[in-house]
């Protein structure tokens, strides 16, 4: 009698779990079709600190064959939502190993992508989208170019590669300006004369891009092993850089996709790049290179006259670059130091509908390190959280669909005392209000049924007629 009352109140606690995991169905649904998909390749440390909107982001996708999530986790205890795949985790550090947490994602992917013209986009676990899904969908799949966010040229580093790390080995290809194509290094070709081309790390790229740079990742490993060298010791001792002291991520997918340029002057254009394809390049931008084979430049100089296309925005400390400036001139919106050393961009920290609705018309499609607890400049469903006007602005849902209240996703900080999961805690607790409600059912129904049962038995019990008693009979005898 009561287990059917426990599953029916049961299935009403977990209704909104269970359409939240409804949005991510079986990745095996979309195995063996032609419909492009974009694969989201999220690099992270151990959780997604902005996990709603993400979520909010592809509910609006209505068809979930047209994407796939891989996440890669620094640390090894590590939450992922429920439909996201995660990969095994590679040993890194900022700065030192990258390619191989970004190689792993990738290879990852490229075992369940079925479609020519699938793409790939790298995004950080402070990245946000400035986009609907379908914008970004048909911006990404239908033009077909891959996406560098390129440094100015006079940032570009000068090669020092190892002759013995021969480029023809690793699948390294040259830039000829006379024949404007790209072709197998000789061993006639001096390494000190070309420069690797500097890129910012969060790219998205075409299949046919992946495929190139899936098997420049392979050629790397076996020119490493091949000097006797396990692919761990890139870490600490990295053998084969552009330029040692600087982040070999900035560096390495353009390196493997396209090649290096020659240090003379050209016009070099690359037709499967999107955005501001034509670099100009001359021979006097590396005339006097500095310590590490590289110019002294600022971050902010180097992203004044960007090539390629930056679909990421990113806010540095002096905001030189035009959209910089646009989006910093909006009073209301707050930019904020990390607690992290020289170099890293700005935090995003609150934003007004207005600076909002801008770069939901910009060309960028994501925005890089916003706070977990970014605000908005009004208040909406109660609340200074930007996720409503999120929701209103980039993902277009009406004012009276929005949903105020907090959901319960299948997302776990980490903590450092419990490792308890969110959600272990939370179907504890629903069961434990079921047992209290059963409990006080139980009581409820006993009660009742004890006081139909007493009414009962007074209803069939033979009347008996009352004793005479006569007057004075309570009085006592003289």
């Amino acid at each position: 009698m009561l287990s059917p009352l426990f599953w029916w109140i049961n299935s009403l606690l977990f209704a909104q779990s269970s359409s939240i995991d409804s949005i991510f169905e079986d990745e095996a649904s979309s195995e063996g079709t032609d419909i492009p998909q974009i694969f989201f390749l999220f690099m992270i440390k151990d959780h997604v600190p902005l996990i709603d909107y993400w979520v909010d982001f592809f509910a609006t996708a209505g068809d979930s064959r047209k994407y796939k999530i891989l996440v890669h986790c620094t640390e090894q205890r590590c939450v992922v939502p429920t439909g996201w795949r995660q990969v095994a985790t590679v040993p890194s550090e900022w700065c030192k190993n990258l390619i191989g947490p970004m190689s792993r994602i990738l290879s990852e992917s490229m075992s369940i992508s079925f479609s020519q013209n699938d793409h790939f986009v790298y995004i950080s676990d402070s990245t946000l989208p400035v986009k609907s899904f379908d914008k970004i969908y048909n911006d990404l799949i239908l033009k077909k170019k891959s996406n560098f966010c390129i440094i100015r040229p006079n940032a570009w580093a000068k090669s020092r590669i190892k002759k013995s790390m021969s480029y023809e080995k690793a699948g390294i290809k040259k830039y000829v300006a006379s024949q404007n194509t790209w072709l197998d290094f000789e061993d006639v070709d001096n390494p000190s004369q070309y420069v690797a081309v500097k890129h910012s790390q969060w790219i998205s790229i075409t299949k046919a891009h992946a495929v190139r740079l899936y098997t420049g990742w392979k050629l790397y490993r076996e020119l490493i092993e091949s000097k006797n060298n396990s692919i761990k010791d890139i870490k600490d001792r990295p053998l084969w850089h552009p330029i040692p002291k600087l982040c070999l991520d900035e560096y390495w997918t353009f390196m493997m996709i396209f090649g290096l340029v020659p240090i003379q002057n050209a016009r070099m254009q690359i037709p499967d790049l999107g955005g501001r394809n034509v670099i100009d390049i001359q021979e006097s931008m590396w005339k006097d290179l500095g310590e590490g084979g590289i110019n002294d430049v600022g971050v902010e100089e180097q992203e004044t006259g960007t090539f390629g296309r930056c679909i990421t925005f990113v806010m540095w400390e002096r905001p030189i670059h035009p959209d910089a400036v646009t989006l910093a001139s909006y009073s209301q919106t707050k930019f904020g130091k990390t607690p992290t050393h020289y170099g890293y961009p700005l935090q995003l920290n609150g934003i007004s509908p207005s600076a909002l609705t801008w770069l939901e018309s910009s060309d960028y499609l994501f925005i890089r390190k916003v706070n977990s607890e970014l605000t908005s400049s009004i208040t909406q469903c109660g609340t200074t959280r930007a996720r409503p006007m999120w929701q209103h602005i980039i993902y277009r849902v009406p004012h009276t669909a929005i949903v105020c209240t907090e959901k319960d996703y299948d997302f776990v900080p980490p903590s450092n005392v419990d490792e308890i999961s969110m959600e272990m805690a939370y179907t504890a607790t629903l069961h434990y209000a079921t047992f209290l409600l059963l409990s006080l059912l139980v009581i409820l129904f006993r009660r009742l049924y004890i006081k139909r049962r007493n009414e009962k038995s007074k209803r069939q019990s033979p009347t008996v007629a009352p004793a005479l008693i006569l007057p004075g009979a309570w009085e006592d005898n003289p």
